[in-house]
């Protein structure tokens, strides 16, 4: 799940994340460094939840989000416990 300040859009994030647990093993979820407090409501979720995984990665400064979504990548660094 890619998330930028989804918190000031109205966008039902939290609902989302939780629908998706049930049939996840895990969830990730790359958040570009929101000004909005979507960041912190994140944490929470994943301080409640071990299954989600929240990676930090500033977007690239354009606001077509195509463009954004080919650019961004969680690479292996991030120490991923499952094959994707």
């Amino acid at each position: 799940m890619v998330l930028k300040n989804v918190l000031k859009q109205g966008y039902p994030f939290v609902e989302s994340i939780a629908a998706s647990l049930p049939v996840c093993d895990e969830l990730l979820i790359l958040e570009g460094f929101s000004t909005d407090g979507t960041y912190e409501v994140v944490k929470k979720i994943v301080d409640l939840n071990k299954k989600v995984k929240v990676f930090r990665q500033e977007w690239p400064a354009t606001k077509k989000y195509s463009v954004i979504i080919t650019t961004i990548q969680i690479p292996n660094v991030y120490g991923l416990t499952l094959d994707y």
